[in-house]
């Protein structure tokens, strides 16, 4: 059908961009979750300072989207939620000024922190998830960063077979763009490669429709 529209646009002198696959965000079932969109979740507790600690990284606390949407209320936007790929890359720990150690996701209200107290433990964290820290006096907060693929789905794509899971390719990574477009497009540029810079003129997408919890 493509090839067909150039053939014809080549004719009658008019130029065509070709959308990035054909859902939003751009996305295809040939993309792995390796290559799929990320999103950061958060988990954190306080401890007592003026001692060593041996504690385990604070979970992940779930934020509403994967709490409920997941679950089925707001739609089929997710695959669902891949704990065991999410790693944590950050841990901090600061002062708070007023003690909240659960993140509200649905109404966030500000929980005041000491910033200019705050530390990089990352250090600290081995391998197996222990924090091993020698803790100075005073309450210290400790908050746990995750990355992990988002596990959204493309909406409205063309799959490969009807039970095929398409995931939103990361949009970040030029690496991970390059290879999901290899795989969008390399099974026709054999036949549009007449046309490539002049009657196809470009790629685009017109819209995110960023459907992720999504930092």
């Amino acid at each position: 059908i493509l090839t067909y529209t150039l053939q014809e646009a080549q004719k009658h002198g008019l130029t065509i961009d070709l959308t990035i696959s054909s859902s939003w965000p751009p996305g295809g079932s040939w993309n792995t979750k390796e290559d799929s969109l990320r999103t950061l979740m958060m988990g954190t507790q306080i401890i007592k300072g003026n001692q060593h600690i041996d504690i385990p990284l604070p979970p992940i606390q779930l934020n509403a989207v994967y709490k409920k949407f997941v679950g089925g209320i707001a739609g089929n936007n997710y695959h669902g939620f891949w704990d065991a790929d999410f790693k944590p890359i950050a841990t901090l720990a600061i002062h708070p000024i007023k003690k909240n150690s659960k993140l509200n996701f649905v109404l966030p209200k500000a929980t005041p922190l000491a910033i200019n107290s705050v530390q990089n433990i990352t250090d600290k964290v081995d391998p197996q998830g222990m924090i091993h820290w020698d803790a100075p006096a005073g309450d210290w907060q400790i908050f746990t960063i995750y990355a992990g693929p988002s596990a959204m789905k493309a909406i409205s794509d063309a799959k490969s077979a009807p039970d095929a899971k398409t995931l939103v390719v990361d949009m970040l990574d030029h690496q991970r763009v390059q290879k999901f477009l290899a795989g969008h497009l390399e099974p026709g540029l054999s036949l549009w490669k007449p046309y490539l810079g002049t009657t196809l003129r470009a790629l685009f997408t017109d819209s995110q429709e960023i459907g992720a919890e999504w930092y």
